[in-house]
């Protein structure tokens, strides 16, 4: 079995793609790395990509990416760079294993309706994979939600070829979508001072925190003329309530912030934010400029302003 670690013990150094690297950290990392696939008796190479091919293995891939592993262990301690590349690697092969036996079931909808999930994400994921590879409607400027499966070990986006043969409408899957979300992953919501204003902050530790928006009449989070929100990222969303003029204040001191928390991540969403009133969602353009913020509201929007005023 080839051991990379033990071949260069002493003249690794950290390659451009894993410059976020010490070399001393970059060491302890190929060292974590080979010390997994030598217990596990798998052959490996690292390449020059970011990636690592393997011999015969459980994860049913030849070719691994190291990316997302290692910014993992660079913002934990090295100490625990084995224990977090075990747990990433072994995920893997326990959504192969997972996926021989899910795939077997998934044309039968009785079977696979429970793992049905709506979620939101940035219109640039739709190009991966091709859109007429996925099932979504776009929520507001950019932002769409997109059916998957929400598997033990992964989320697997479904194809049209897939939902076919279930004989049910796109509508209704979604709604189950929505329905699974909201019985699997609650959010916790809380007020939080942003400058002068005060704004409801939905957060979860898991991917579907943006789903706050299809429940925002359920759980009372609008005001007489909607809400403005934001959902910078998979695990939060910033809700304000639309009541009186003060919006046009509240906004500008929003704004800034839901940017930066979708520059941040993780998994992020959207530096948009959205009108919702009745049922309907609509973009609220903005543009920062050289530490200014000029905001483009829709003549709906206006119109709702003008009538505050009166």
């Amino acid at each position: 079995m080839f051991s990379f670690f033990k071949c260069h013990r002493n003249n690794v150094v950290a390659p451009q793609w894993a410059s976020f690297f010490s070399d001393a950290e970059y060491r302890d990392f190929i060292k974590a790395i080979d010390k997994f696939f030598y217990k596990k008796n798998i052959s490996y190479k690292i390449e020059d990509d970011a990636s690592i091919k393997v011999g015969p293995n459980d994860f049913g891939l030849n070719i691994l990416g190291l990316t997302n592993v290692a910014q993992l262990c660079k913002q934990d301690e090295r100490r625990n760079y084995y224990e977090l590349i075990s747990g990433h690697f072994d995920a893997l092969i326990r959504t192969y294993l997972f996926d021989k036996d899910f795939n077997a079931i998934v044309d039968d909808y009785e079977a696979v309706e429970k793992y049905l999930a709506t979620r939101l994400y940035p219109l640039g994921y739709l190009e991966y994979g091709g859109e007429e590879n996925k099932i979504y409607s776009m929520i507001a400027g950019e932002i769409a939600k997109v059916l998957v499966f929400d598997l033990p070990n992964a989320i697997q986006t479904i194809t049209p070829e897939q939902a076919e043969k279930w004989n049910k409408t796109y509508d209704e899957l979604f709604e189950k979508g929505v329905e699974n979300v909201r019985q699997k992953y609650p959010c916790s919501i809380s007020r939080e001072k942003i400058g002068e204003f005060e704004v409801l902050l939905a957060q979860g530790d898991h991917f579907f925190a943006p789903n706050i928006v299809f429940d925002l009449e359920k759980q009372s989070l609008v005001g007489n003329w909607g809400a403005i929100i934001g959902v910078p990222h998979r695990h939060a969303a910033i809700i304000y309530p639309l009541e009186t003029l003060a919006v046009v204040n509240a906004v500008t001191s929003i704004i800034p912030i839901v940017d930066n928390m979708s520059k941040q991540g993780p998994g992020g969403v959207s530096n948009n934010l959205i009108w919702y009133k009745d049922g309907v969602f609509e973009q609220l353009r903005y543009k920062i400029e050289n530490n200014n913020i000029e905001i483009y509201p829709s003549e709906k929007f206006l119109e709702v302003l003008n009538n505050m005023a009166e």
